[in-house]
């Protein structure tokens, strides 16, 4: 029997174990698992908010349960209910979920929790071990792995030393946050510099524990990270504002700086045809019918003017004309890089709104604004110059600043020798292209044939963690992953082409660079299930309907029954979301921002009565749940306000609560106390979404509540543009009578 070490037990080291075990005959090989903390999940690794990981337990993943699975355990197996009450953390929680399209964190550490209690055995992981040496040795005219590392399970640490035939390392692409780029200041007193995994609350953009009072926050880095981290500071900010549970805070400006031009995508867009129906973001992205007809291939290349007009083609359809705000336009009027872009359901709002100020450039230093240092109790402010384009700016007064920079894998790589290192085409220079693996899909080199990494390319698909661990297990087992031997040579050596002429391109020419350095998940997936001989699992699809996932490929032979149940509910979604279900998210996240009204009723709703030199303003402001069971809310506030030039203050209006509830699928409304104005009292009617007009090219989406205890209905109409919301208005009747319209455009 061969003998694997496997090092990681996150995502990547569970299903390479799990592969190794149960994918091939009994006896085939032994494994044996490292993880150095006491627990599995690596980066998922979270539970409850009080943890200290690298991830909020609270962040929604940015692909869905379908996606963020793997083939042989279904989210519908998972028990998600919470352990505890993230609104009473003293409390156990009570109700029981059910898996959301998009899991959050802590949903994730539940899922590999129960994939290891299914697949991995107890006594093949030794926890609270740290591989601190792997060398490659020659014993008995074989090529082996002499690993040494130090268990911390008693106080005393315990070196061990063991031999193995093959070596699997899953230890983590994402295993410690990169630094900023630019040299940092030497300040003594704040502001406060720290790196997107270390942000939970407000309090930790400042040295002294106390929300910022003054200054602005600097955000710096693109992609998901960088939006992510710049609307949940976005969202901490409102939320102090407009919850009943926080402390007033000050609104801050956020400057977000990003070196290229930026898309963001919600998580529910357009189905693609002319319905007005909303799906999972998965469920065009991954779309086979999209590809051109016969057999799908992995493909791969550097980015080229007409790549990257075909992504902002694909973009744009994806939004129907909905283009994010930061993307628009480069600053200077000129394109630094191809467009990224980026799954969020906010963020556009929240840069609509002013909460937050995209710049299109990278950060060249941050220095000390000394002349605006007031007293040696406040921290100093700093000010950070800028490259955009062909301009250099400089943003003053920053009191924080968070680095969205990404992760580098070379600290999960330090126990490798330095001779295998330079075999494999290690490169600490290269963060998002450490190492230079072209067999296998993207697994190992030719060199180092008993090597094999999992995971180890930015953005890994857990379908593709899947795939890797089969072919290293068939190879390794068999010598061969396919029949035509000469065929993957032949890719092997374009592949690794390529990655030499990624890594030119990251010194001397960034533009060249795609976002996704082999982001052809569709492709990868079809050409492995072919070369490694897998079992498809459509249910009532054909190969080319329906989005690819995981679940659609399973090993020969094998219980296809936790496969069966993924794709049942995956079909059973797509399904609803073309009758309608979803509309109501899509358009409750729409909702987010300032809405503007000038009609007679609208303005007689709010003093002073029929001004017209009035307008009637309706923000929409996101803020933390205030019950467990809802998932997302908002304070609504009316109020009246002066057209310019004319004099009149602004007069408050109504407030209500509105919430939406994924697990029904449902916006209520809510009235407020009377005595803070901000905490939900009564709820007073429900919405039921119903398309309205006729023929193919319908918008538009009617939504009726009865107000609860009296004879009142209101019907809101909401007319979309793509993914956004052109205007919405509410009719209000009595017992049939329209007693009044209102109208709301931005």
């Amino acid at each position: 029997m061969k003998t694997v070490a496997v090092i990681g037990a996150g995502p990547a080291g569970l299903v390479a174990a799990k592969t190794l075990i149960h994918s091939l005959p009994e006896q085939t090989f032994r494994v044996t698992l490292f993880e150095r903390s006491s627990r599995i999940g690596g980066l998922w690794d979270v539970e409850s908010p009080a943890e200290d990981g690298l991830i909020d337990p609270e962040m929604r993943t940015n692909l869905t349960q379908f996606t963020v699975s793997f083939s042989d355990l279904s989210w519908e197996s998972i028990n998600v209910n919470p352990k505890y009450d993230i609104y009473h953390p003293d409390e156990a929680a009570t109700n029981v979920l059910t898996a959301p399209i998009y899991p959050k964190a802590w949903q994730v550490n539940r899922y590999l929790q129960q994939y290891s209690e299914r697949f991995i055995p107890e006594d093949i992981v030794s926890f609270n071990t740290q591989v601190v040496r792997a060398e490659r040795i020659q014993q008995d005219e074989q090529s082996q792995w002499r690993i040494t590392s130090v268990n911390y399970h008693s106080k005393d640490p315990v070196e061990l030393e063991c031999t193995y035939d093959y070596l699997i390392v899953a230890s983590g692409f994402s295993s410690q946050p990169r630094m900023i780029g630019c040299g940092l200041p030497d300040v003594v007193s704040g502001p406060r510099i720290i790196h997107s995994s270390q942000f939970r609350k407000l309090s930790d953009l400042s040295t002294n524990e106390e929300p910022l009072k003054r200054g602005r926050v600097l955000v710096v880095g693109g992609s998901h990270s960088g939006s992510d981290i710049a609307t949940s500071i976005a969202s901490e900010m409102s939320n102090a504002r407009y919850s009943p549970a926080e402390h007033r805070a000050q609104q801050l400006e956020i400057v977000h700086v990003t070196p290229q031009e930026m898309y963001s995508i919600p998580r529910f867009v357009r189905a693609g045809n002319e319905a007005c129906a909303f799906v999972p973001l998965d469920c065009r992205l991954y779309n086979s019918a999209l590809r051109p007809s016969g057999p799908i291939s992995f493909s791969y290349g550097q980015m080229t003017s007409e790549k990257a007009q075909g992504t902002r083609a694909l973009l744009q359809c994806l939004l129907e004309g909905d283009k994010s705000a930061p993307g628009s336009q480069a600053i200077g009027g000129e394109v630094i890089a191809p467009p990224y872009a980026v799954v969020n359901d906010s963020y556009v709002a929240f840069v609509r709104s002013g909460a937050i100020s995209p710049k299109i450039g990278r950060l060249l230093r941050l220095t000390r604004n000394e002349a605006k240092e007031t007293s040696k109790d406040e921290p100093c402010l700093l000010c950070a110059t800028v490259s955009g384009g062909n301009n250099i700016f400089e943003i003053e007064d920053v009191a924080a600043v968070v680095y969205a920079t990404g992760y580098t894998a070379s600290t999960a790589l330090d126990f490798l020798s330095d001779d295998v290192k330079a075999q494999i085409g290690y490169d600490s220079a290269y963060p998002r292209l450490p190492l230079l693996l072209e067999k296998d899909f993207l697994t190992c080199t030719a060199a180092v044939p008993n090597l094999a990494f999992i995971g180890f390319t930015a953005g890994p698909y857990w379908g593709v963690m899947e795939m890797q661990a089969r072919a290293t297990a068939k190879r390794w087992a068999f010598n061969t992953i396919s029949g035509s031997e000469a065929c993957v040579n032949q890719d092997s050596a374009k592949i690794r082409s390529y990655m030499h002429e990624l890594r030119s391109a990251m010194t001397n020419n960034k533009s060249l660079v795609p976002q996704n350095l082999f982001g052809d998940y569709v492709g990868l997936m079809e050409q492995a299930s072919r070369e490694l001989k897998l079992e498809r699992v459509d249910l009532n699809w054909g190969e080319r309907e329906g989005p690819i996932c995981p679940a659609r490929y399973s090993n020969a032979g094998a219980d296809q029954k936790e496969a069966r149940k993924t794709m049942a509910r995956l079909q059973e979604v797509v399904h609803r979301a073309m009758t309608g279900t979803f509309v109501a998210r899509a358009a409750f996240q729409a909702l987010q921002g300032t809405w503007w009204s000038q009609d007679e009723a609208t303005l007689k709703s709010v003093p002073p009565l029929q001004n017209k030199n009035l307008t009637v303003i309706a923000d929409f402001h996101r803020r933390m749940p205030t019950e467990s069971v809802i998932d997302f809310e908002y304070l609504y506030i009316e109020k009246s306000t002066p057209i310019a030039g004319v004099g009149h203050d602004s007069v408050e209006g109504a407030r209500r609560v509105y919430r939406y509830e994924e697990a029904v699928d449902k916006i209520s409304v809510w009235s407020v106390q009377d005595d803070d104005k901000l905490t939900a009292s009564v709820r007073l009617f429900n919405l039921e979404f119903d398309p309205t007009g006729s023929g193919s090219k319908m918008q538009n989406w009617s939504a009726t509540g009865n107000v609860v205890g009296t004879a009142e209905t209101v019907l809101y109409q909401f007319l979309f543009s793509g993914v956004a919301l052109r205007s919405w208005s509410v009719r209000t009747e009595i017992d049939g009578q329209i007693k009044s319209v209102r109208s709301w455009l931005r």
